[in-house]
């Protein structure tokens, strides 16, 4: 941002009386606004908000009290205050993270690896029930047929009989 000009002419009394003395304020990279209660810090800062917005990230700071939720505690802190000890308790926090990240990896590992193993023993356990059954199956079709050979040769044998 180069240059931001905010046009003050746009801000009136309910009477129409400009409220400003200029037309216009130019804005810079970097602006501190500062000055007396009830000078128009305020009204000027909702007039930023309101011809920036569309384009900018405009937030003006309107007391504690927007920022407090309903326990009335701002939840936040500052690294400026207690640095070293905020610092200290954040690595803290982030370690913990990363031992409960590589304890959940090694108990997905041995889920992953149990039910594997579990699977494995179905499908060994399975398949040695087919070659069973199939061998029960074979035998049946190899019993049935030596028992129609052995029937068919009595047959046989009983008519040549029969005839002599």
């Amino acid at each position: 941002m180069d240059e931001l000009n905010i046009d003050l002419t746009k801000q009136k009394f309910t009477d129409g009386i400009q409220l400003f003395k200029d037309k216009q304020v130019s804005l810079k990279h970097k602006n501190f606004i500062f000055a007396r209660n009830g000078s128009g810090k305020s009204t000027f800062s909702m007039l930023l908000k309101d011809q920036c917005s569309p384009n900018l990230d405009v937030r003006v700071f309107a007391g504690f009290d927007t920022v407090l939720g309903e326990n009335k505690k701002l939840n936040a802190f500052s690294l400026a205050v207690n640095a070293g000890e905020n610092e200290l308790a954040i690595q803290k926090k982030e370690a913990e993270i990363q031992t409960k990240q590589n304890e959940l990896k090694q108990v997905i590992s041995e889920i992953d690896d149990s039910d594997a193993h579990n699977l494995k023993a179905k499908k060994a356990s399975a398949g040695a029930i087919v070659r069973d059954n199939n061998n029960t199956i074979e035998k049946f079709y190899s019993d049935r047929k030596l028992q129609e050979q052995v029937s068919h040769s009595v047959a046989r044998h009983r008519e040549a009989n029969c005839y002599l």
